[in-house]
């Protein structure tokens, strides 16, 4: 990316192991911004594992670790991040 390009680095323990991924905001994953939208508008997380398998290339075995933890610093790591328009 170009110098001064804001990222966001995202880093979440899973069972065994860290995972540190750098996020662009400019470049999230239609899947993970759909994901937040449900969340934030009827409180479904339904989607959002699908959302962050896909903002932080998770396999599927890692997927399946996330955690509300996770779900919860890594939505608003990337929306403090980013200018996600509410509304």
């Amino acid at each position: 990316g170009a110098v001064g390009e804001h990222v966001v680095r995202i880093t979440i323990t899973l069972d065994d192991h860290e995972k540190t991924v750098v996020v662009n905001p400019k470049k999230l994953p239609l899947v993970f911004l759909e994901a937040l939208e449900e969340l934030q508008e009827d409180g479904s997380w339904r989607n959002m594992r699908a959302g962050i398998q896909q903002l932080l290339k998770l396999t599927d075995e890692e997927a399946l670790q996330l955690d509300t933890d996770h779900i919860i610093q890594i939505s608003n790591a990337v929306t403090g991040a980013a200018d996600i328009p509410n509304g």
